[in-house]
């Protein structure tokens, strides 16, 4: 009866420490663990669709007609929040974060040329944009959301973007104007 014990723990040990060193073989970053397409995308007039898939943590950004390479890619510590078609479908405006918010806050949005593929570094800001929008009365104007601060309210809630206001900016102009002042 011993002798069975002792074997089963031991059997139990040797497997344990067989896995473990198999963890710390096959460790993976929490950055590495993001594969696949993601839920940030958009829908042209013309049915081609612009969507954002991660491999190995690196966020890249695909154009349907053409969804073999990506047309944008991005290092592995930033990720592409949201991107919007202009309403002719030849301008792609889409907005770069740090993926980790509590470190570093703030938005960088970009305008690819769906036709050439020159990308252009359009504005930035410190606050965190999350949504984009070509405005449908003004060719010319971006209408963005942007969170102000990333924080969280209570002790037992996790860290969050608050603070958001509606702002837009003009591409002739490079003029920022904020619509809303509601803190919402």
């Amino acid at each position: 009866m011993k002798r069975t014990m002792l074997g089963i723990l031991v059997g139990i040990t040797v497997i344990t420490i067989i896995f473990v060193v198999l963890g710390y073989k096959y460790d993976k970053s929490d950055a590495e663990k993001q594969q696949g397409k993601s839920g940030v995308y958009d829908v042209a007039a013309d049915g081609t669709i612009a969507y954002v898939s991660f491999a190995n943590g690196i966020a890249g950004l695909f154009i349907s007609s053409d969804d073999r390479l990506p047309v944008v890619e991005l290092p592995v510590d930033q990720t592409i929040l949201d991107l919007s078609y202009s309403k002719d479908g030849t301008i792609l405006a889409y907005v770069v974060a740090a993926k980790d918010f509590e470190e570093q806050s703030g938005s960088t949005v970009y305008l690819l040329n769906t036709e050439t593929r020159e990308e252009i570094k359009t504005f930035s800001t410190k606050g965190l944009i999350t949504d984009l929008a070509f405005d449908p009365a003004d060719p010319n104007r971006l209408l963005y959301l942007q969170a102000d601060s990333f924080t969280n309210y209570s002790p037992i809630a996790s860290k969050a973007p608050h603070d958001y206001d509606v702002h837009s900016y003009h591409f002739a102009n490079g003029i920022t104007k904020k619509h809303t002042d509601m803190k919402a």
